[in-house]
């Protein structure tokens, strides 16, 4: 029995080795048959055997080698046109790294102006500060010169009041008289004298000037001597006679009365400056 299981084992080994060959040789003629048919190239087997035995992981077709050839030569005429157009890879290369450069030189320019412009708003709020601390110390000594100004111009004031009332008193009421004689050849001679009445001269002082007057004299200064406006302009009159609620607010009667005692040019200025309401009453009550 064992020899005959020995035997049987040798010859289906035998037959297996046979069957075997036979396969390697049909595969090799058709691998040569298929060669000599243009369908595969000795590349191809090589490439065929490679990836059997484990070389590669892949093999190319004739038709991918050939698109692969087509796609090569393209690529490097494409390389060579841009070559043309741009410059060699190495020029393009050194182009790149002299680009990089610049950016990071204007980076670094763009960071510097940026510090400097930060120092520059700095400074200009520290000089706005010092402007408005200059203003303010400005204004500050401004409004005291004004004030010394204002006191020694009522001082100096205040002494020439007394000065000319002393003087005024002093004098004889024919000289005053004569001196008023004098300023009423003058436009606004009735209304300087009867501003002078009631600055300097007492009511005493007053009678007896007027007593000396020619009594056509008379009449135009003593009307001014009641007029307690009439040293002011027509504009302070109207806002005067015109605010509510102020000792100076007047009717248009109260201020028909008054312009009764001014001279035409004052009553007529006044009359132009008031409203529409108060013109036409006083038109009515000055006929």
């Amino acid at each position: 029995m064992a020899r005959k299981k020995g035997g049987f084992l040798n010859s289906f080994f035998y037959i297996l080795m046979s069957v075997m060959a036979l396969n390697f040789i049909v595969l090799s003629f058709g691998l040569f048959l298929l060669h000599q048919l243009g369908y595969y190239s000795m590349t191809d087997l090589k490439n065929m055997a490679y990836v059997l035995v484990g070389n590669r992981q892949y093999v190319l077709s004739k038709e991918q080698i050939l698109e692969y050839n087509n796609l090569k030569k393209e690529k490097e005429e494409l390389l060579k046109d841009i070559g043309r157009k741009d410059g060699s890879f190495e020029t393009r290369n050194k182009s790149a790294s002299a680009l990089d450069d610049m950016v990071k030189q204007l980076e670094e320019r763009i960071r510097a102006l940026k510090e400097l412009r930060v120092q520059h708003e700095v400074r200009l709020k520290d000089l706005r500060n010092n402007i408005e601390q200059l203003k303010g110390e400005y204004i500050k000594e401004r409004k005291a010169l004004d004030d010394w100004k204002n006191e020694n111009t009522k001082n100096e004031l205040s002494k020439r009041y007394e000065t000319m009332q002393k003087t005024l008193r002093a004098m004889d009421p024919e000289i005053i008289a004569n001196l008023f004689l004098g300023n009423m050849t003058q436009s606004d001679g009735p209304e300087e004298n009867a501003r002078i009445i009631r600055k300097y001269l007492t009511p005493d002082i007053t009678a007896e000037v007027m007593a000396v007057l020619p009594e056509k004299d008379m009449r135009k200064i003593v009307p001014l001597i009641e007029n307690k406006y009439a040293e002011m302009s027509p504009e302070a009159v109207v806002k005067a006679w015109t605010t509510p609620g102020t000792d100076d607010f007047k009717t248009p009667d109260q201020m028909a009365q008054y312009m009764r005692n001014m001279t035409v040019t004052q009553a007529f200025t006044i009359f132009t400056l008031l409203d529409a309401k108060n013109r036409a009453e006083l038109v009515r009550l000055l006929k």
